[in-house]
């Protein structure tokens, strides 16, 4: 089944403007990015994982798609994969929050995360490369992965490393810019080291965002809600489980749609508009729908982050379930905030129908 790599462009139904605006956070997202990074953001379970001050939780996307058909990278034993920060960022002293595997102490856990971690993910939210095949270690400023056994991908349900989520909570996010991450990769033929390099960009204040999160499924492993596939008239398999902050952290509950066009979704809060959604479809479809299943808040983000010492970040939680039209073909959907900035303002989705 053929299959398309978020950030496709948008139809040419959709205004001009929205297009320039999505091909703006499109790039925002991979500002700076050479080699295999692809790009780097804020992790989706955190409000203020890129806010000065607080601690870093970011995510680091590598150069291949995240269809699950496709293979991403390998980790022979003993190899390693560095993610090597400028001395802005001080890994030499974590305080607190020691080192630690996610799930290796009774303060590393999710639920009760005091400690520093990370993640290889397989490409979607929730979906470690596991079992845990790698050690963490710090050498200088430098974050590493090693591997204990050998990684190798086998897609499309375990296509192997295409991110690094870094839970690094004793280490505290300098001053509003952009600061240069380089990765150093064993992971090519052989063994050969691969590179790329990547911008983390550091806020002021708390930016309004969009995080897909997988944990609401009711199945493990979490499953890949990113790409779907369903038949023409169909509904997808899985509900969209959207974590939605506002600027300055207001939590986005409470959401209702407003249909626009075939094409274009209003999400709206109190009568205001707090974001859209545009859809791309096959030539000549009629009859898609998104339907909203919730729209509620939560107490805090429910999965692994978030930010040690100040309590709970409460969320937005919107859930919508998609209906397939008269067509078969993919069905793009981008969903954004209003007033976000960078790549975490913006969500891109795909169902496959089949006919």
């Amino acid at each position: 089944m053929k299959r398309i790599r978020p950030l496709t462009s948008f139809s040419i139904c959709i205004t001009l403007f929205v297009f320039l605006l999505t091909a703006h956070s499109a790039m925002a997202g991979s500002e700076g990015a050479t080699g295999i990074v692809a790009s780097i953001d804020k992790a989706p379970v955190s409000m203020d994982g890129n806010l000065k001050g607080k601690p870093t939780d970011y995510v680091v996307t590598l150069d291949t798609s995240l269809d699950p058909s496709v293979a991403g990278r390998g980790l022979k034993a003993g190899a390693s994969i560095k993610v090597i920060f400028p001395d802005d960022f001080d890994l030499g002293d974590l305080g607190d929050y020691p080192l630690g595997g996610a799930g290796s102490s009774e303060t590393c856990v999710p639920g009760n995360l005091v400690c520093t971690t990370a993640v290889l993910l397989q490409g979607w939210p929730q979906n470690p490369v596991g079992p845990p095949n790698y050690a963490l270690s710090i050498d200088g400023n430098a974050f590493v992965f090693t591997a204990v056994n050998d990684i190798v991908p086998n897609p499309p349900t375990a296509p192997g490393i295409k991110q690094m989520h870094l839970i690094l909570h004793g280490v505290e996010n300098p001053g509003a810019g952009q600061y240069q991450i380089k990765v150093e990769a064993e992971t090519g033929p052989a063994g050969a080291v691969e590179k790329g390099t990547g911008l983390l960009t550091v806020v002021a204040k708390t930016r309004s965002s969009v995080n897909l999160t997988s944990v609401f499924t009711g199945e493990s492993p979490n499953p890949n809600t990113i790409f779907q596939e369903t038949t023409v008239n169909g509904l997808a398999p899985y509900e969209w489980s959207f974590l939605l902050w506002g600027k300055d952290g207001v939590v986005l509950d409470d959401v209702s749609l407003l249909w626009l066009s075939n094409e274009h979704v209003s999400l709206r809060q109190d009568g205001e508009r707090v974001g859209q959604i545009f859809i791309e479809t096959p030539m000549g479809a009629t009859g898609h729908d998104i339907i909203l299943v919730d729209s509620t808040s939560l107490p805090a983000a429910p999965t692994i982050g978030g930010t040690p010492g100040i309590g709970p970040q409460p969320v937005g939680l919107l859930q919508l379930q998609f209906l397939t039209g008269s067509e078969p073909g993919d069905y793009v959907i981008t969903i954004l905030t209003t007033g976000g900035a960078g790549s975490n303002f913006w969500q891109q989705v795909v169902v496959t129908a089949t006919p």
